[in-house]
């Protein structure tokens, strides 16, 4: 064997080395980014969790939802919203009441019996 063959032998396993740590190297990275996506997704719902427990526990998640709520009647009851919404509220529940009624009628045996 000639150095020239030695060295193209050797520069061909190089080649081979380099571009099977390569592959290596990038399943790994693809398999990292997997698992800290996963990570990052558990934590920040823990974060969001915790977050909302402790607004909750203290409060300040309430008086949140009492001002949005007061705040929306209030401005319903100025511009008459409110009263059209509330009608369009008793007619709905008006129309399942009948809705209802007429699943009454129905036997419970069904028609094939």
């Amino acid at each position: 064997m000639t150095f020239e063959q030695l060295a193209s032998l050797l520069l061909a396993f190089a080649s081979l080395l380099v571009t099977v740590l390569g592959v290596g190297i990038g399943v790994m990275a693809l398999w990292g980014y997997a698992q800290f996506k996963t990570m990052v997704e558990e934590s920040s719902e823990k974060a969001a969790v915790r977050k909302v427990d402790e607004d909750i526990k203290g409060g300040e998640l309430r008086r949140h939802i009492e001002f949005v709520v007061t705040t929306f009647l209030e401005r319903g009851a100025r511009d008459g919203s409110l009263s059209a919404l509330l009608e369009a509220r008793r007619e709905e529940a008006d129309r399942l009441s009948q809705v209802d009624a007429g699943w009454e009628e129905i036997p419970e045996e069904g028609p094939n019996a």
